[in-house]
């Protein structure tokens, strides 16, 4: 913590945390000798998340330096050659004996899909309701009826937020839920609300559909899960679209190329995106590529260098050769059958 510039008292704090707590266990219903646990924080302590971030900060930190170094060189992923310094390897239809001669070559661990990493079944189907049991459990858990007896209506409705609002969060910023699991979830939520149970059926003063609206419409403020959910999706959207150096917005790219509309033109690689046809102009005039020192110009940026009078303009780390030049011209003729059109608005996907 120190290295990531946190003041003496926040590691001090920190260090209190850490080695501070105390806990005992039951045997046979009567409580232990108290010890310390020496295995970090207990899980889900809220300060978990926060320390996971700065040891997982630090350990790219390593990864990075000695990459810099020459000690790893990580694997190259996609088009646009995307380095990756530490990942797992996972088989998908492949026999285990491929699949281990991967893992001695990469020097890394392999596991099976799906898996849980950080409470998400990665690998799995959300269009399956099985994933979806664990997040119907925890409401059916925090939203019991035996709590719905102590509290009023306003109580009821505080807590009918606060979970709605931290439960199903990670679920629902990456899968779609799917509409029996929403409306199963709004059940419970009604019930609890209103009173009432499987046995037990209670009269529902308000349609649900209602208590979600705005105050200002005479609802309640509660979130309508499937607008929830499609909110969280549409913020990866929006963060594609505004960060341009983060390492998942570049595997994704590489993996995937540029499929939309082209606008000004800025977030549009002229090599390495189809915006010319449906190949990449990488592949098609590769020479040219190798030789080029702006692989990572944009469409914009070469169109601003382009002039009437020489046309357009490249970079070289070294002179053409005599056969070179012919691919050369091939190129730029090409070019000249392309007439890009670029616009004020920003570059959008399909």
């Amino acid at each position: 913590m120190s290295n990531f510039g946190f003041q003496n008292k926040w590691i001090r704090w920190t260090k209190e945390c850490l080695q501070s707590s105390r806990v005992s266990i039951l045997v046979n219903g009567s409580p232990n000798a108290e010890f310390s646990p020496e295995k970090g924080l207990r899980q889900g302590d809220p300060m978990s998340h926060f320390l996971f971030n700065i040891v997982a900060e630090g350990l790219n930190m390593l990864f990075q330096r000695a990459k810099a170094l020459g000690l790893i060189k990580g694997a190259v992923m996609g088009h646009k050659e995307t380095t990756v310094t530490h990942f797992h390897v996972y088989g998908v239809g492949v026999q285990e004996v491929v699949l281990a001669d991967f893992v001695e070559k990469l020097n890394c661990q392999s596991k099976r899909l799906p898996f849980m990493y950080l409470g998400l079944p990665l690998g799995a189907s959300p269009k399956r309701g099985s994933i979806w049991l664990p997040v119907i459990n925890k409401f059916k858990s925090k939203l019991a009826s035996w709590k719905r007896k102590l509290l009023s209506y306003g109580g009821r409705l505080t807590l009918i937020k606060s979970v709605l609002s931290s439960l199903p969060i990670y679920y629902l910023s990456l899968f779609k839920v799917l509409v029996g699991v929403a409306k199963q979830i709004d059940k419970i939520q009604a019930r609890f609300l209103w009173g009432g149970s499987k046995v037990k059926k209670k009269l529902h003063m308000v349609k649900w559909e209602e208590v979600t609206m705005k105050k200002s419409l005479g609802g309640l403020v509660i979130k309508r899960l499937e607008d929830f959910n499609e909110c969280l999706l549409a913020k990866w959207r929006w963060r594609y679209g505004t960060e341009d150096t983060t390492l998942w917005k570049d595997i994704v790219i590489s993996m995937a190329a540029f499929m939309g509309d082209v606008g000004n033109g800025l977030r549009v690689s002229f090599w390495e995106d189809p915006w010319a046809s449906d190949r990449f102009l990488k592949d098609e005039f590769s020479r040219i590529y190798d030789l080029s020192a702006d692989k990572k110009v944009t469409i914009r940026q070469m169109l601003d260098k382009r002039s009437l009078a020489a046309g357009w303009s490249f970079n070289f780390w070294r002179c053409l050769r005599a056969w070179e030049d012919d691919e050369m011209e091939r190129f730029k003729s090409y070019l000249s059958s392309l007439k890009p059109i670029l616009s004020d608005r920003m570059d959008s996907l399909v």
